[in-house]
C-alpha cells in the first residue's frame, strides 16, 4: 500500500528534457510530500498497527505550520497543460534494487568521496568531475543506505541539466525603458514598475535567472494595467538577475526594464531537503 501511495503522486520535476511542456510525470525517487501524506492516510486506517496513519497525521500537521506557496490552473507556457501539483517539499526515497543503470544513475554520485570521476550522459565518452559532495550526504547516512541498498555499484554519472527556455524576445523599433524597483519584505520580493506609454499592451512578462540557471526563464505573466507583482519563491539569499518586459497582442516587447540583481528573501523560512529520519 505505501507504493500505491507513492505511485499515486506526481513527479515534482516539471521540466522535461523532451518536449519541456511542463506536464506532470509520475514520481520517481522525488516524491511530493504533501500528496504522499495523504494517500498513506487513505490507504491505512486510523488505527493501523504499524502506525502509518498516525505518523502520516504527524507529518500532515508539520507542513500546514509551513510557510509555503504553490500554483494552480493552466500555465502560459503550455496551456493546454492542467497544473495540479501542490506539493512544496519533497522527500527523497531509494528506486528499486534492481533499477537499470540508466534509471538509478543519480545513485552513483551519492558519496562523500571527491573528486570523483563520472561520465556525461548525453556524451557517454566524455568525462567529468564531481568536485563537491552533496551537503546531505555529508551531513547525513544516505550515501551508505544506498551502497547497501543497490546490488553492485553504478558508474558515476552526471546527467543533463534540463531547462524551459522562453521563444526569443521580439523586440519593437522603438523599445521603451520601463524603470524597475525592488523592495524585500519578509518573505517575498515585491517589484514596481511605470506603466507604459505604449497602445494595445497584452501583458507583462516577467523574467528571472537564477543563480544555475543557463538563461532567462520566464517567471509569470502579469495583466497590462498591472505596475506591481510579488515573487515569493525565491531561494533564500541566493542572487537571481530579473527583468520585466511589457509586450503587444503581437507578442514583441515594446517596453523593457534594465536587467537588476537581487537577492532571495532571508533565510527566516528556509527548510534544506531531503531529510533522513532514524
Amino acid at each position: 500500500m505505501i507504493a500505491q501511495a507513492t505511485q499515486s503522486g506526481q513527479y515534482v520535476d516539471t521540466t522535461q528534457c523532451g518536449r519541456q511542456n511542463l506536464s506532470l510525470g509520475p514520481p520517481d525517487e522525488l516524491i511530493g510530500l504533501g500528496p504522499f501524506v495523504v494517500n498513506l492516510r487513505n490507504s491505512f486506517s486510523p488505527n493501523d498497527p504499524d502506525g502509518v496513519n498516525a505518523a502520516a497525521e504527524e507529518v500532515g500537521r508539520l507542513l500546514r505550520d509551513l510557510v509555503k506557496s504553490f500554483r494552480v490552473g493552466n500555465p502560459y507556457l503550455e496551456p493546454e497543460e492542467v497544473w495540479d501539483y501542490n506539493a512544496t517539499f519533497t522527500v527523497l526515497a531509494p528506486l528499486p534494487a534492481n533499477s537499470p543503470d540508466a534509471v538509478a544513475w543519480r545513485s552513483s554520485i551519492y558519496t562523500e568521496t571527491v573528486p570523483l570521476d563520472a561520465v556525461w550522459t548525453p556524451l557517454n565518452n566524455q568525462p567529468v568531475q564531481v568536485t563537491t559532495s552533496y551537503a546531505f550526504v555529508r551531513d547525513s547516512s544516505w550515501d551508505e543506505f544506498l551502497a547497501t541498498w543497490f546490488d553492485r555499484p553504478r558508474t558515476p554519472t552526471v546527467g543533463e541539466w534540463c531547462h524551459f527556455v522562453p521563444p526569443a524576445l521580439v523586440e519593437s523599433a522603438e523599445l521603451e525603458t520601463l524603470p524597475l524597483s525592488t523592495i524585500a519584505a519578509g518573505n517575498r520580493l515585491k517589484l514596481r514598475w511605470n506603466g507604459s506609454r505604449a497602445d494595445q499592451i497584452a501583458g507583462h512578462w516577467i523574467y528571472l535567472r537564477g543563480p544555475f540557471a543557463v538563461g532567462w526563464q520566464l517567471h509569470s505573466v502579469v495583466e497590462a494595467g498591472a505596475t506591481t507583482a510579488e515573487l515569493s519563491d525565491l531561494e533564500a539569499d541566493a542572487e537571481y538577475r530579473l527583468m520585466v518586459v511589457a509586450r503587444d497582442t503581437n507578442g514583441a516587447a515594446v517596453a523593457r526594464s534594465e536587467a537588476q540583481t537581487v537577492s532571495g528573501p532571508d533565510g527566516t523560512y528556509r527548510v534544506l531537503l531531503p531529510f533522513l529520519v532514524k
